[in-house]
């Protein structure tokens, strides 16, 4: 197998034992009616839209029409009190900012903002950022596969400027921060509705004694779960970007470092995802989150309020990327770590350390020492689950990781390789993990440790993935 690298190649050797599968463990979740507002995802942003200086942009959210916004399609702002709560959080989160360079990716605004002016170094009163220094003790090993994986960034080197002749690449001491405008809020009932992993509770790590979260979730998983107490992990995240459909609203890989129970739970997240409503794109998104509190009142999306603290000028949070692994192609992905070091718990990406999570924002709760708990893999979610099956159709759900069932394998389903973790005397660990399927009618997956420890995860969905 050669793992590729930009122009570097290296030859990793692999074993020739068969292949170990985890045994599946199919759980069904348990429907709870009750009735919930409705939010569709919406289609891609205009690809013709044109480019807005940030001056212009500040000007414009200032003097916002809440008619227009109101009138739009997409909208599904609650009220007047909503729109202006919106407004409020965009004005705040760039009060004092300079920018004197922005670019277009993906159909979205990118703004290269000052390291030291960035919402969460203001908002949380950081009077110094910490130095970017190697978080891990040891360096895990990188992924293997029985073929040839191609780890990515989110810059094509061929591609300097975007289409409006502007650098893709924000100057030293600046951060690519994708803007926050009034359209992507609006797009949700309330900015606390914004602020959530998923509409309606979906999304939501479930509870360390819970196998599966509760009902109503409108969330279904394939999850590597495992539980001792940790200073994070890794592990190398193949790369998709399955359609969702109108009736979905997420399809997701990713990571959960997490501990706490009841309203405690504290995660830390990271991953890819396809979100329409969120990101404006069908395609594929890097994304991180965090919670202090159960998803209750704390936590967002990349730097969509203050929280992550952001010291790398390459890699753009809520950003796609310019290729995606395809069945039976090339193979895609990159290498995501988060390590707690000097009660920061700090985010790695292939080489690069982006930032981190200010242990403060955890409250003196449990994710200011460890986690006690970690899940690696694939999630989809429906925006009113409540709803089913009594009060409307059966939605259909998402294709989960490459949309192929975890068995097709390498170049067809989905995974996450060598996942290993930290544990709090700082040594590094093949990830011990059960597999867990919901909905093993839609979705499957099994594990192999022959390469390390992998989860293949993926499946169809469709229309009778639910418990009715």
């Amino acid at each position: 197998m050669t793992m590729k690298n930009g122009n570097k190649s290296t030859r990793l050797r692999a074993g020739t034992a068969d292949a170990i599968r985890w045994p599946v463990l199919a759980l069904a979740a348990v429907l709870a009616p009750a009735v919930a507002i409705t939010l569709h995802a919406q289609q891609a942003a205009d690809p013709a839209r044109r480019f807005v200086p940030f001056q212009e942009f500040l000007a414009s959210v200032t003097s916002a029409d809440p008619a227009a916004h109101f009138g739009r399609s997409s909208a599904r702002v609650t009220n007047m009190e909503a729109f202006e709560e919106m407004r409020r959080h965009v004005l705040r989160m760039y009060d004092g900012v300079v920018v004197n360079h922005s670019f277009v990716m993906n159909n979205h605004h990118f703004d290269c903002v000052p390291i030291t002016q960035q919402p969460s170094v203001r908002l949380l009163g950081i009077d110094r950022i910490e130095a970017p220094l190697e978080p891990a003790l040891s360096e895990p090993s990188h992924a293997n596969a029985p073929g040839d994986l191609f780890t990515i960034s989110q810059l094509d080197s061929t591609v300097a400027l975007d289409s409006f002749g502007n650098s893709l690449q924000c100057e030293e001491e600046t951060i690519p921060m994708r803007r926050i405008t009034l359209e992507d809020l609006t797009r949700f009932p309330t900015l606390r509705a914004f602020f959530e992993k998923g509409p309606n509770g979906a999304g939501r790590a479930p509870q360390p004694s819970e196998t599966t979260p509760p009902s109503p979730t409108g969330h279904l998983h394939v999850t590597g779960v495992g539980a001792f107490d940790n200073l994070g992990g890794q592990s190398y995240l193949n790369l998709w970007s399955p359609s969702v459909g109108p009736d979905s609203t997420f399809s997701l890989s990713q990571q959960w470092w997490y501990g706490g129970t009841g309203s405690s739970l504290q995660t830390v997240e990271g991953g890819w995802q396809v979100y329409p409503d969120y990101y404006g794109t069908e395609n594929a998104a890097l994304f991180i989150y965090w919670t202090a509190d159960n998803y209750h009142e704390t936590g967002c999306y990349n730097l969509d309020c203050p929280g992550f603290v952001q010291v790398d000028n390459r890699w753009k949070l809520g950003g796609g990327f310019p290729k995606y692994s395809t069945a039976g192609g090339p193979q895609y992905g990159f290498t995501m770590q988060w390590v707690m070091r000097n009660g920061n718990w700090w985010l790695k990406l292939n080489n690069d350390l982006v930032g981190y999570y200010p242990g403060s924002i955890y409250r003196g709760g449990q994710l200011s020492t460890n986690a006690q708990h970690y899940r690696f893999g694939g999630e989809t979610a429906v925006p009113n689950w409540a709803c089913y099956p009594f009060f409307c159709p059966a939605p259909t759900w998402a294709p989960m990781g490459s949309g192929a069932w975890a068995e097709a394998g390498y170049g067809h389903a989905a995974f996450q390789g060598s996942m290993r973790v930290l544990d709090t005397s700082k040594k590094w660990w093949d990830a011990s993990i059960i597999i867990v399927s919901e909905a093993p009618n839609c979705y499957s997956g099994f594990g192999d440790v022959l390469y390390g420890t992998h989860l293949f995860f993926g499946g169809p969905g469709g229309k009778n993935c639910g418990p009715w």
